[in-house]
Formats: structure tokens, sequence, C-alpha cells
């Protein structure tokens, strides 16, 4: 994997300023920006520690990073790339004992985690793969897979986002298989239903999240594969615009905090991951970023427009038929290669 994703990293800007009083500076390795600064500025002021972020370019790229065991003492990552790291050794056994605001976490996000018992990962959002489009599109009936897979699709200008485990997942569902298959010819078939989707002429392409939100403002874009927090930020600015999860059902997602089993600052790491599961704290998180929470308990502190928000906190039998991405093993240089020619 290492020669496909180079790392790129980017200093969070407003965590540049130093404060004289604090003793500990704790690294933190991300590969999204999700974190509020006020969250962080609260827990430096209360706990005397700073947090510094460094981000990098893709899931993969971080990833790939993790591996070569680096300094560092805490990830953000996307929760399927777990599993490869526990067998790296880089990850530390999380404290419970340190960590009693676990008990905040909603029992499905926890038994949808890819550690259900968070020995090693926090979970910190979730969310789920649906469609976004301009309502209407289909009359009054909702989209399905089949309205960008089967044989009739493309009504207008479409795209899917451009992570590569949720677009060849999607396919993989599509096709009648998990989406963590590890099968050769199952890979390889949802990578040929992708490249014909590439040779459709309404398809505009793979999109990072940033792009796919501009090309509906302006109008280029009219369905999409996505997150449904990603959906909601676009809704909030277009009423016209509609989310769906086919009930044939979709792909979950999620972002987990992870500690470094080399990190001198462990008492210090399980101190922010204990302040991140505070009600209060979460539901910032979940406000700032617009998605969804995996604490139950902040739910109370939400604002009525994102507690109320069916996009972000659909009904459970949605988060139930949602299949959550995880490790693939040495399947995943398939996985790769295919993607490679997709690109």
């Amino acid at each position: 994997m290492a020669k496909l994703v180079g790392w790129v990293i980017f200093l969070f800007p407003f965590l540049a300023a130093s404060t004289a009083a604090a003793e500990e500076e704790l690294r933190v390795l991300a590969s999204a920006r999700l974190t509020p600064p006020s969250v962080v500025e609260g827990f430096e002021r209360e706990f005397g520690v700073q947090v510094r972020f460094e981000y990098f370019e893709s899931p993969e790229a971080l990833t790939a990073y993790l591996k070569t065991r680096p300094p560092g003492d805490l990830a953000l990552m996307r929760g399927y790339y777990v599993e490869d790291l526990v067998r790296t050794g880089f990850l530390a056994a999380l404290d419970h004992r340190l960590l009693p605001n676990l008990d905040n976490l909603s029992p499905l996000a926890r038994r949808k985690s890819v550690d259900p018992g968070c020995l090693y990962a926090m979970p910190y959002l979730q969310g789920t793969v649906g469609i976004l489009y301009r309502a209407g599109l289909w009359g009054p009936w909702p989209p399905s897979w089949e309205n960008i897979f089967g044989p009739n699709s493309g009504p207008a200008p479409f795209a899917l986002g451009k992570q590569y485990r949720d677009a060849m997942g999607v396919a993989l569902l599509y096709l009648g298989y998990s989406c963590n298959s590890t099968s050769p010819i199952a890979i390889g078939q949802a990578a040929e239903l992708l490249r014909n989707l590439t040779s459709h002429p309404a398809f505009l392409g793979f999109m990072d999240p940033d792009t796919l939100v501009r090309y509906f403002k302006e109008r280029f874009l009219y369905v999409a594969i996505t997150y449904n927090n990603l959906a909601a930020k676009a809704m909030a600015e277009d009423p016209g615009l509609a989310f769906h999860v086919p009930r044939q059902g979709s792909l979950g997602w999620s972002y987990v905090y992870v500690i470094n089993d080399e990190s001198p600052l462990k008492a210090a790491a399980h101190a922010w991951l204990n302040y991140l599961l505070r009600p209060e704290v979460a539901a910032e998180i979940s406000a700032w970023n617009r998605a969804t929470t995996s604490n139950r308990a902040a739910l109370d502190f939400l604002p009525p427009e994102i507690r109320n928000n069916a996009v972000l906190y659909p009904p459970e039998t949605v988060w139930e038929s949602n299949e959550f991405p995880r490790s693939v093993g040495d399947a995943e240089s398939t996985y790769l290669d295919y993607w490679s020619r997709l690109q």
C-alpha cells in the first residue's frame, strides 16, 4: 500500500500557539478535521495539556503512516482500519477505569462498532451512506441502488464519493455480496460495475466531499452516493435536496479514537478521550460537524435542528440494516489494484 499512498501532514492552524502553563502536549494524527477548536481549548484550560493535530490527506495515508509505528499519542481514524493496527501492535488497550464516560455511548453504536467492547477504539462519530438527490427526480418514490447501478440509471448528472472502500462496498452490496468480501471474483465484479458507471454520459466522477457539495449547490450535480452528514450540510443550504438510505441496506461509517501503545502520555490521552465522551462535549462535536454522535447521553444537549434531523438520526431500523466496513486483510491489495484502474 505504501507505494500507492503518500502522506501529507497539515498542522491545525488554530492550535499552533502554545500555552506556557501546559506541561504536556498530546499529538493527535487524523485524516479529517472533526474536532471543534472550542473543544480543544476547553480541554487545554481544564487539564493544562495541549492538543496538537496533524492531518493527512486520506484515511489510507494516515493508516500507512501508523503502520510504521511512528511517534505520537492518539489517532482519529476510520474504524475499518482498527483490526489491522491491532495486529501491528500499534494500539494500546483502553483502560476503562480511566474512561467512566464510556457508559454514555449508545448500545447500538457499540454493537455496530468494529470493536464492540471498546478494547482498543473509542467510537467518536458515526453515520450511514445513502443517496443525496434533487427531490422529485423520481416522482414521489425514493431512489434505490437500482437507480444508480441498474440498466436505466443516470436520469441526471450523478457522482460517487471517492473513498474506495465505500464506493466498492456499495457496489458489492448491490451485487449481493458483503461489503467486506475478500473474494477476488466478487471484488472484480464490483470494480466492473463501477467501471461501467465511468462510461455513463451522466456520470461526473468520484468526488471529494467539498467538490460534491459545491456541484450540488451550483446545480451541476443532481444525484450522488455519499455520507449522511455531508447530505445534511448540503440540505441545510438547499431545501430542494433529499436523502434516502435504500431499503436493501447500506454501509455504515465511523470514526474512532485510538491510543498509540508507545505513547508516554497514556494518562493524558485517556483524559482527552473521557473529556470527549462528556455529553455536552459530544453534543458540541456533533453540532459543529453536523454529524451523528455515538454518544447517547449527548442527545439531550443537541439543538433541536440537529437532534430532530432524520438524516442524522434516522430510525434504528436504518442503522440495523447497515453493514460496516471492516479489515479485509490481504485482499486490500486487490481492492486497491482494481480501484487504481478506475481513477
